[in-house]
């Protein structure tokens, strides 16, 4: 059986219009593997920056609290100084109290 030249013309456009649609979905493959990509690449940019952010508030937050040790350090010295002061100052009064008694009574 011989092909026609028609025939053979129809199978050509066929074929080419098979190849036509494999063209096109082949790059819309592309297309999507480069948006699948970008997106990744987006994503892992927003890691790093949530990392960056992270490590900034991280590294605040030991700061706030090394401060707050050191506040604390500060105000219980100054507090158990003046306790301190204040038992000193009141053992004074007991013993001139206690000796002005003795000596009255004497």
């Amino acid at each position: 059986m011989l092909k026609s030249e028609g025939e053979d013309m129809e199978q050509d456009s066929n074929n080419e219009g098979a190849s036509v649609s494999q063209l096109i979905a082949d790059v819309q493959q592309q297309q999507q593997a480069q948006q699948q990509q970008q997106r990744q690449v987006a994503a892992a940019s927003n890691n790093i920056h949530d990392e960056r952010v992270l490590n900034i508030f991280v590294d605040l937050q030991k700061h706030w609290l090394s401060e707050l040790q050191c506040s604390r350090e500060k105000i219980l010295v100054e507090m158990t100084e003046k306790l301190h002061q204040e038992f000193l100052s009141d053992q004074q009064k007991i013993r001139t109290e206690i000796i002005n008694r003795n000596l009255s009574k004497t």
